[in-house]
């Protein structure tokens, strides 16, 4: 396959377009920003980590691609080649006891800078020294081109190339052709006049007269102050986790949905609100893009109806059955 060194434009898929207005809406926010960061323990090689991110980003159109409008329609532009730079931080001078805070603090504030997705690059690289033998590695894309599925596909990438180029090996990893315009088909094909109309259907008669949102007491944002996102991590302790994969398979459905319906029941016992919507996030890979790195979720809507008589079962097993209706109609960009 032969790449040509010429700009490539094209129309975006139909994730792609969700996000884009939402940007469009937002450009100032970091929400869809995508970081993940971890520690290299041992002889690192630096000119060898940056080798590594660079080739890594020259094989994947999508990690060098931007966005642009003409005459209020989107497109992604697809450049040949782009600089990759790696921005470092050597925090040794500093005492080991504040080493973690100082870095924490590189990590929040490099990677959580909003994105335009107007200019390349749509990724930002840092490596934090902390000590002789132990660094931070922290990465951030922006999500209308990578997904989760991406990023363990370019992380096992990134660690094949580096231990090739420490241990002087040469590597088999060459450019991949981004299928786009076979991605573009798949969908043109998926959504004829008939299909769409259909599908569409489907979503207007599950969400007809649906609330907008749930009540919940927050904090008004000062009119000029930019929105951060925040996320919350808790762990689930070893006996709440086997008592979750128990009732899982008594009720033959999965943890998401007993969470789900666990959430869905503490919003009506704080808002007494007996319409509630959440959403959730689907991956809409299938055989053509299966190996892309790019972006194919699609967020979707579970709606139910509570009330004081409803048994917790009972809401497990309505939003079991719903998750698999919605099976059928989950590629419709919502």
């Amino acid at each position: 396959m032969l790449f040509t060194d010429v700009l490539k434009k094209n129309p975006l898929t139909s994730c792609q377009k969700r996000l884009w207005i939402e940007w469009k809406k937002e450009p100032d926010s970091c929400a869809y920003n995508a970081i993940f960061h971890f520690s290299l323990i041992g002889n690192v090689d630096e000119a060898n980590i940056k080798k590594s991110l660079k080739n890594m980003t020259l094989n994947h159109e999508a990690l060098r691609t931007h966005f642009t409008e003409e005459e209020g329609v989107p497109y992604q532009v697809t450049l040949p080649k782009c600089e990759v730079k790696l921005i470092k931080f050597d925090l040794t001078n500093f005492p080991k006891r504040e080493r973690g805070l100082k870095a924490k603090r590189i990590l929040d504030e490099r990677l959580m800078i909003p994105f335009d997705l107007i200019k390349t690059p749509l990724y930002r690289y840092i490596l934090i020294k902390i000590e002789k033998n132990k660094y931070i590695l922290g990465l951030s894309w922006h999500h209308i081109i990578i997904d989760a599925s991406s990023v363990t596909m370019l992380l096992k990438e990134f660690s094949y190339l580096y231990n090739c180029y420490v241990q002087n090996i040469e590597s088999t990893t060459q450019r991949r052709l981004y299928k786009l315009n076979d991605i573009l088909l798949d969908e043109k094909n998926q959504f004829t006049q008939d299909n769409l109309q259909y599908k569409a259907s489907y979503w207007i008669r599950k969400l007809f007269k649906a609330e907008l949102c749930v009540p919940l007491p927050q904090n008004k944002i000062p009119k000029g102050e930019n929105r951060k996102s925040v996320r919350i991590a808790s762990k689930l302790n070893k006996h709440l986790t086997m008592s979750l994969l128990k009732l899982a398979g008594q009720t033959k459905t999965t943890p998401f949905v007993i969470l789900a319906a666990t959430l869905k029941t503490l919003l009506y016992i704080y808002t007494k609100q007996e319409d509630i919507s959440i959403g959730y996030l689907i991956n809409t890979r299938n055989k053509i893009s299966n190996d892309q790195i790019g972006f194919f979720i699609n967020n979707l809507p579970l709606r139910s109806k509570l009330s004081q008589e409803i048994r917790f079962i009972d809401l497990i097993t309505s939003l079991s059955h719903q998750r698999n209706n919605d099976r059928l109609y989950q590629n419709i960009p919502l």
